[in-house]
């Protein structure tokens, strides 16, 4: 019974994998994406940038400046790419012999200048704002702890010295009455 209904779901859900191509292209060259799914059997219609729903095809107004394309091969020329034209890019084709249509999707990766990133990208700034102001906090906590440690040796210090005056003017009282301690300058001022 599990064996026909995993037959059943199996055979109604086809088993597809979609494999999408990259391309990578640096900043401000030109692009050239070669259509995936032109084969002998089907032929260039179009291409679709899925992020803008934009058509770049014969009958499709497009910005013919920035985009070009080869009606025989399908591949798409971008010029001057900036970081606007990353995105999916869909290239449709037709069957030679009935209307089916086939199509594969190549991904655009424009790749950027690293110092323009850190310099110009709004995330990557707030991230070293909040990097900044974290450190900072730590910092000031650190020398608030080395600040209140050194308060608190000192105190023990003071408390240490006193506790050990205080037994010396206890030990005092054990002397012999008739001494006289004086401070070795009365002594001196006394004898010269």
């Amino acid at each position: 019974m599990y064996e026909l209904a995993f037959l059943l779901v199996v055979a109604v859900i086809p088993l597809t994998w979609a494999v999408t191509l990259v391309q990578e292209v640096s900043l401000g060259e030109t692009a050239i994406l070669k259509c995936p799914s032109n084969d002998d059997n089907h032929r260039f219609q179009f291409w679709q940038l899925q992020t803008e729903n934009l058509v770049i095809g014969p009958t499709n107004h497009f910005n013919k400046d920035k985009y070009k394309y080869d009606v025989l091969t399908g591949k798409l020329h971008i010029r001057g790419v900036s970081s606007n034209e990353h995105g999916l890019y869909t290239c449709v084709c037709k069957h030679i012999t009935d209307n089916s249509f086939f199509s594969e999707t190549v991904e655009l990766l424009v790749k950027r200048d690293w110092e323009d990133v850190y310099e110009t990208d709004p995330f990557t700034n707030v991230f070293r704002i909040t990097l900044t102001v974290v450190l900072l906090i730590i910092l000031a906590a650190l020398v608030f702890v080395i600040y209140n440690s050194w308060l608190d040796r000192t105190a023990r210090f003071r408390a240490l010295a006193t506790d050990e005056e205080s037994s010396d003017e206890a030990g005092s009282s054990h002397r012999t009455a008739g001494t006289n301690l004086r401070p070795l300058t009365s002594l001196y001022n006394h004898y010269f």
